[in-house]
């Protein structure tokens, strides 16, 4: 089985598909020099 998500390495624009608001937001923040962490719930 295949993991969905992103380790190790830098997210590319697949990886945000259908997160326009999360992008804006990202990059509102770190345009603004803002210190951003991404937090997700964990799926079990």
């Amino acid at each position: 089985m295949d993991i969905p998500f992103v380790y190790g390495r830098v997210a590319t624009n697949k990886e945000f598909t259908g997160r326009a608001n999360d992008i804006a937001r990202l990059k509102a923040n770190l345009t603004s020099k803002v210190n951003t962490t991404i937090i997700s719930p964990r799926n079990n």
